[in-house]
């Protein structure tokens, strides 16, 4: 508001200390000129909104570095306000300190982010200390990031360098002892020396360091970092290296997530039956044992029942989470009859700790006899051959003989009147390799 005339020379006076005497009216209306000019000050917005630059971090410590080798640190600008900024420059103060990334001026819009590499390379031992500037217009001003570093002598100090420094076990059931490895190398140039290691956290452990260790230059050692944990949840920890090297302290971060805990034995296929198996005579058949939870099943045996049945492959021992094992069944009738049976698995499974796959055949006399005859194979150096024999068109064969057929012929006796026989034969080489199977031919004996 400007004023004129002699109202300005009225408030001079004022101003000056004088009394100037005025009537009531002119006092009211130099009042409401003043409230006036009040109001549109106050009502009238100051100013616009505007951007706002924010760091990802506002303070960056390099730590030790070697003289001559470099380590950068990499943030992120973001302009966290509701309009547009201008990135007009930057200043940095500090020996061994550089930025690169932005080419000035840059317009960042609102919400906009840009990485900013910030680089720290010692020329010789000492520390360092400085502050990187940011300029901005149309924004807050100057933004400072704090920078602090220390250069060490190359030819007497160790450096250890760890390939994480962080462990994370995710999802591991209660009671379950997962491991991680981490590698540990000295990248300095003077032998360092592991004085003491401590894995703080519950369920978290260390193991493969035995203290003091030392590490030549160059080398590497390789420690394990262990999670068992006792009940569900989310867990976290640390693990410290005490060293002789230039940073004396080096920590792991460690975390981990607990699950309940689950022993699911699955056992395919359900059941076996044999069928129809000539006396002196053998067939067999498989079934898969699969670790279908998340811990550690415990196989402590099993147990077969049925005349003629056998097994193989059913031991002692430890199924892991995913985990397979074949157990081979194997039916030879000595008398002719009907044979139910059961093979049973014993576990600490929680689906049951005896499960059992029922088992059928029959034994049966060999009452006709079925002739094969092929052409030879054309591969050089065939030993032999081998026949195979189903009920089931497809598959799966069993091997009627033990070794291989010289000639080209077999004859199968043990075949019973009234059933379809599905045979093939592959090649046997000298190594015992065989080929795929012929084609399947099919004899009903009547």
């Amino acid at each position: 508001m400007r004023l004129h005339g002699s109202w300005k020379r009225k408030l001079l006076g004022i101003a000056r200390g004088r009394v100037i005497r005025h009537s009531p009216r002119i006092l009211y209306f130099l009042l409401a000129v003043l409230l006036n000019a009040l109001f549109f000050a106050v009502s009238s917005p100051s100013a616009q909104a505007s951007g706002e630059l924010t760091v990802s971090s506002s303070e960056l410590n390099f730590g030790n570095v070697v003289a001559g080798q470099a380590r950068i640190i990499k943030i992120t600008l973001k302009n966290s306000g509701k309009n547009t900024l201008i990135l007009s420059g930057n200043s940095l103060s500090g020996i061994g300190f550089s930025a690169s990334g932005i080419d000035y001026p840059k317009t960042l819009g609102a919400g906009a982010e840009i990485p900013l590499s910030v680089k720290f390379a010692p020329a010789k031992a000492g520390s360092s200390s400085g502050t990187f500037k940011l300029y901005t217009k149309e924004a807050n001003g100057t933004v400072d990031i704090i920078l602090k570093g220390a250069g060490v002598t190359s030819e007497a100090t160790g450096y250890l360098n760890a390939t994480s420094l962080k462990a994370q076990f995710q999802n591991v059931a209660v009671g379950t002892h997962d491991t991680q490895s981490i590698q540990l190398k000295n990248t300095g140039s003077a032998r360092l020396i592991i004085s003491d290691v401590t894995a703080t956290g519950k369920g978290f452990s260390v193991s493969g360091v035995a203290t003091p260790m030392s590490i030549a230059p160059g080398a590497t050692a390789e420690l394990t970092v262990g999670f068992l944990p006792e009940s569900v949840g989310s867990f976290s920890g640390s693990l410290v290296l005490a060293s002789t090297a230039s940073d004396s302290h080096m920590t792991i971060v460690l975390s981990g997530t607990s699950v309940g805990s689950s022993r699911v034995l699955d056992m395919s296929p359900a059941s076996l039956a044999f069928g129809n198996v000539m006396l002196n005579a053998s067939a067999t058949q498989q079934i898969t044992l699969k670790n279908a939870g998340n811990s550690n099943i415990s196989i402590s045996g099993g147990s077969i029942k049925g005349t003629g049945l056998s097994t193989t492959g059913v031991a002692a021992g430890t199924l892991a989470p995913g985990q397979t094992a074949v157990v081979t069944a194997e039916f030879a009738p000595k008398t002719a009859g009907n044979v139910t049976g059961g093979i049973t698995i014993l576990s600490n499974a929680s689906n049951g700790g005896s499960i059992t796959v029922p088992v059928t055949g029959t034994g049966v006399v060999a009452t006709r006899v079925v002739n094969l005859q092929w052409l030879p194979s054309g591969s050089a150096g065939v030993l032999g051959y081998y026949a195979y024999r189903s009920t089931i068109t497809g598959g799966p064969y069993t091997k009627l003989v033990g070794s291989p057929i010289l000639g080209t012929s077999y004859s199968d006796s043990n075949v019973i009147s009234g059933t379809t026989y599905y045979y093939v034969v592959t090649a046997v080489s000298p190594d015992g390799s065989e080929s795929s199977f012929s084609t399947q031919v099919e004899v009903s004996v009547h």
